[in-house]
């Protein structure tokens, strides 16, 4: 699997031949993407909340704001085995039932410019093998938001299998472009 961005707020993730955009608030879209998902009002984007799945990707969109009614703000993303969740803002609001749906999550993609409330408890209760910012433009900024240091920095990220066997979790990434 691996985790790329295209450009300010447009997230690739491609695997095995798949992909799929992942479009955070400020994204651009092109026009000639096949699957996009985000809190976008646009023709093509999934953001209303439900189970979908694509040629070898599943997505659980949830809702998780009353305010936000309608469109989802956390992304499951499902891709040969391995888990992804795309954090689109705060979250603080997740209902009992939908913590409960989450499973056991191998990567948390998360943009630093929502308020990020309750975080550190979507981390420590999920525990990740790995955390990745977005909208960091310094491995500091990164740290000061997620409370850890960034192990790297790049504009892209490659996972394996091995990745997600190690007994460390919340290794904490920068994507930068």
């Amino acid at each position: 699997m691996q985790i790329k961005l295209v450009s300010k707020g447009l997230v690739e993730l491609t695997e095995n031949g798949s992909s799929a955009l992942i479009a955070f608030p400020e994204a651009k879209v092109p026009e000639n993407a096949q699957l996009v998902f985000g809190p976008l009002v646009q023709p093509g984007v999934i953001r209303r909340p439900g189970e979908y799945e694509f040629t070898g990707i599943g997505l659980i969109a949830l809702e998780t704001k009353e305010q936000h009614i309608g469109t989802s703000e956390l992304f499951l993303v499902e891709v040969n085995g391995a888990a992804c969740l795309f954090v689109m803002g705060d979250f603080g609001t997740l209902n009992k039932e939908d913590w409960d749906m989450l499973p056991e999550v191998d990567v948390i993609v998360v943009s630093l410019k929502g308020q990020n409330v309750g975080l550190d408890k979507l981390i420590s209760r999920l525990t990740p093998y790995y955390v990745i910012a977005l909208d960091a433009e310094t491995e500091s900024e990164a740290e000061k938001v997620l409370g850890m240091k960034p192990a790297a920095s790049a504009d892209k990220f490659k996972f394996s299998e091995k990745d997600f066997e190690a007994e460390e979790f919340a290794t904490i990434l920068n994507l930068l472009k």
